[in-house]
């Protein structure tokens, strides 16, 4: 299976977000659990990155 270019750069701004976001968040959530600091709200915005990543791929590549 080939890929065009466009969606190459889709799965790099995909993968980018879904994932690079979700480790850097992880280790804002390790530092604040260390603090005692209230976690909650970032189980349901991590929940949200795929979907954010697809909306982003999408609206960078569109022609």
């Amino acid at each position: 299976m080939k890929f065009m270019q466009t969606e190459k750069k889709q799965l790099l701004i995909y993968v980018i977000i879904a994932y690079g976001i979700t480790y850097v968040m992880g280790l804002l959530m390790w530092y604040s659990y260390g603090k005692g600091l209230d976690l909650s709200a970032f189980p349901n915005a991590q929940m949200l990155y795929p979907a954010a990543g697809v909306m982003m791929a999408y609206l960078i590549t569109k022609k």
